[in-house]
Order: structure tokens, then sequence, then C-alpha cells
């Protein structure tokens, strides 16, 4: 695959998991063109891909971030605690010093996006620091699928996070994963990010009727002019 194609396709994806674009919004080919700085073609190309993902949804030939439900905001996190815990576990025995102290310093930015109140960034260094764990697990399976769940629920995860300002956010957590990944405890970093991924639920769940006004209803008359089109040339 040409680099960059997988370029364009890791920079929306690090736009949908930091939820620059809200639920049910429309997705303009035109705009993310310009936006990256390249032709229609390698944009086509990334979001046919995150369409098979389900981080967009096709419809009526248009593309869009998939709404959020309460059900499927459940879903997801249901899929968060049956994988990430495990890939944790079976991470503990990989991870190398260098690799603990690139965990460390992701969770000291993290903290800095919570002093800071900087939403975006709060989103992605918490993804980061979570996929630095679960990703060292080795599954070539059940990575992939942590990756799409965190796609999908960012959209929905920044506008809460907005409402609800960082300093909900900081009881994390992440220091107890870290002293269970220093000390080898792998009962213990299950734990922690079981725990974590809960406080997270309910964060996310305190007021389900914002899952509503977190949803375009309809595409506006501007967006609907430049929704991608599969059929575009």
């Amino acid at each position: 695959m040409p680099k960059l194609n997988e370029q364009v396709y890791r920079n929306l994806r690090q736009a949908l998991i930091c939820g620059r674009w809200t639920p049910g919004r429309a997705v303009s080919l035109r705009s993310l063109a310009i936006e990256q700085a390249v032709s229609p073609m390698p944009i086509r190309d990334a979001v046919s891909r995150l369409v098979a993902e389900c981080a967009l949804e096709l419809k009526d030939r248009r593309i869009f971030v998939p709404a959020m439900s309460e059900q499927r905001l459940l879903d997801l996190i249901e899929l968060r605690l049956a994988i990430e815990p495990k890939l944790a576990g079976r991470a503990i025995a990989l991870i190398t010093q260098e690799k603990l102290q690139q965990i460390r310093q992701l969770n000291i930015v993290n903290n800095q996006s919570i002093e800071s109140g900087d939403i975006e960034g709060y989103i992605l260094s918490n993804y980061r620091f979570h996929r630095a764990i679960f990703g060292r697990s080795g599954s070539t399976a059940l990575v992939p699928i942590l990756e799409q769940v965190w796609m999908q629920l960012g959209p929905y995860a920044r506008i809460v996070y907005g409402r609800l300002g960082t300093s909900h956010l900081a009881d994390d957590k992440h220091d107890h994963a870290i002293a269970a990944l220093a000390s080898g405890d792998e009962t213990g970093l299950r734990g922690a990010i079981e725990a974590d991924i809960l406080d997270g639920r309910t964060l996310l769940m305190a007021k389900p009727f914002n899952l509503r006004e977190a949803t375009h209803d309809r595409v506006n008359d501007r967006e609907a002019e430049t929704a991608f089109f599969l059929d575009q040339t």
C-alpha cells in the first residue's frame, strides 16, 4: 500500500479517536482532501477502510460518522471490558523497561492534558497509554478490534468530556496500572485496566439523554453538497 495512503488513513483514524467529528455528521471528501493536502484518491481509500472497520458508515451513498445509541455505547464498552484487560495481562511479560518508561511518559502527557483542560490532548494521550499496553500483547486478531472500538467511541467521548471538563478525568487508574507493570503483577494490571474502563463507562453513561443531543439528525445543506460518494471521481 502506498505510504501516502497509509499516512492519510492514520491521520483520519486519529481524528476519529480524538472525536474531531460529531456522531451523525456527514464526512466531506473535498474538505478532507484540502485538510490533508492530498488528492481525493488517498481520501477515498482511507474512508473505504474506515467504513469496513465500522468507524464510518455508508448511508444512501454518503459517508457519516455513526450515530451513537445507548445500546451501541454499552456494546462498545463491553468489548473493551472483554478484551483489553486480557490483552494487558498477556502483555505484562513482554513490556521491557524501555517500554515501561515510554508508558510512564505517556501518562505524564495525559496528566498534563487533564490539568490544562485539553480535551483532544487527553483523549489522544489516553488512547496512546492504553494502546502502548494492549498493543504489546502481540494479538494480531484482537488488537485491531480494540483499535476499532476506540475509533467508534471517540466522537461521542469528545462531546461528553467536553461538557464535563477534564477535572472529572483526574481520578484514573493509570498509576495503578504502571505500578502493576513495574512489579510484574498480572492480576493487578488486569484489575487496574478493568477499573479504568468502568470509570470511563460511568462518565459516558452519566446522562444517556445526551446521546440524542450529540447526534446530528440530518445533514445540513452545505454538508449534503460536499458529502463523500463512493462512486465519486
